[in-house]
């Protein structure tokens, strides 16, 4: 072949290759921050979660740093059909941050397969402050990330057993709190743990959150 008819055909070739490559890279879906499209967690916050806006920002860019797209909503109640309904499984990682009394913080988490669940109980000493925050943001990546990572995870039926067990203690521990709010010691009050409600081991954070 002549060297300029090898030539010419080289150069089309690889603007073909170019072509193909720029159409691929314009046809790929990205989310709005400019983040390729991958995995996703919807999270619902509820009652006074959802009245902190320093919350919200502290739960997006902690799942965003892991390459997890958060798409935040609030509501005012839950209740434990909308964690085990399987509409909209497949869509990501489903997350409920529900507070209680005392101080105390339930997270709810279904996996993507709809078939998978994590709950998690936090204490927190002040509400809703920097160390709270800081605290429940750090539990909703773990988690999120172990659903999304691995098959780590409450059945259904060990979830609706979790949920039930807990639906019983609250009742019965309700009109006690009603009746005497609940006190701490200085030093339990400094005290600062994940417990699993069901699903997985103790997390512990204290040294953690020391360094911060």
């Amino acid at each position: 072949m002549p060297p300029l008819r090898f030539g010419l055909g080289l150069c089309l070739a690889l603007a073909a290759v170019a072509a193909r490559s720029t159409s691929a890279r314009a046809e790929m879906p990205t989310h709005t921050d400019g983040q390729t499209e991958g995995d996703e967690a919807s999270i619902v916050l509820v009652g006074a979660a959802a009245r902190d806006p320093e919350l919200k920002a502290l739960l997006g860019e902690l799942l965003e740093r892991r390459r997890v797209h958060a798409r935040i909503s609030e509501q005012d109640g839950f209740g434990r059909e909308q964690l085990l309904h399987t509409e909209g499984a497949g869509s990501g990682v489903l997350v409920f941050v529900v507070p209680g009394l005392g101080g105390n913080v339930r997270l709810y988490f279904r996996a993507p397969d709809g078939e998978r669940f994590l709950l998690r109980s936090v204490l927190l000493r002040a509400g809703f402050d920097d160390v709270g925050r800081e605290l429940v943001g750090q539990v909703v990546e773990t988690a999120v990330s172990s659903l999304l990572d691995s098959g780590d995870g409450l059945t259904r039926e060990q979830a609706q057993l979790a949920l039930t067990n807990e639906e019983a203690a609250s009742r019965t521990t309700q009109p006690e709190a009603a009746a005497k709010p609940a006190s701490q010691s200085p030093r339990a009050a400094s005290e600062h743990a994940a417990r699993p409600l069901a699903g997985g081991t103790t997390t512990k954070l204290e040294g953690w959150l020391a360094v911060r």
